[in-house]
């Protein structure tokens, strides 16, 4: 009984001692655009930039946003096209859905520095949000980590 007991106490330790934590620190991210009003046709540059908090993880990065179109306070999904895509960087496997947009930023590296641009237009005049996910999935944690941002501009004529 008394082994029994040191084994149990051992597995336990090894356990605690071996479970790593994986969370990673967003809060020197940042998403934003340019400015906040911009005429049909300009150039908007969206940006997400800034680093992880010191760490040692390997893993992916992903971006992506839905545009909506703000109408009486209310976000609304428009079925025509919101917007387009000029420029979209160093961004791997862009994919582009229906006022939406997602990409990879880095893929099986380690977790540093993020920079990168996105230019694109809008077609249409009106109140806008961007909503932003960046998602990460570090090797060898369970869960992936999501940080969401949310960006409001104006498009005139």
């Amino acid at each position: 009984m008394k082994k029994l007991k040191w084994f149990i106490l051992l597995i336990a330790a090894l356990f605690v001692t071996g479970c790593k934590d994986y969370l990673l620190d967003f809060s020197n991210i940042s998403v934003s655009l340019d400015k906040t009003n911009y005429a049909i046709n300009e150039d908007i540059v969206f940006s997400c930039e800034g680093s992880f908090a010191e760490n040692d993880f390997v893993g992916s990065v992903i971006i992506w946003f839905d545009m909506y179109k703000i109408i009486n306070g209310e976000k609304i999904i428009d079925t025509e096209q919101l917007f387009e895509i000029n420029d979209y960087g160093k961004l791997k496997n862009v994919y582009n859905i229906e006022n939406g947009f997602r990409a990879i930023i880095s893929e099986d590296e380690c977790f540093d520095q993020i920079n990168e641009r996105i230019i694109l237009n809008i077609l249409k005049p009106g109140d806008y949000e961007i909503v932003v996910f960046i998602r990460c999935k570090v090797e060898g944690a369970y869960n992936e980590q999501i940080q969401i941002f949310n960006i409001s501009f104006t498009v005139t004529e």
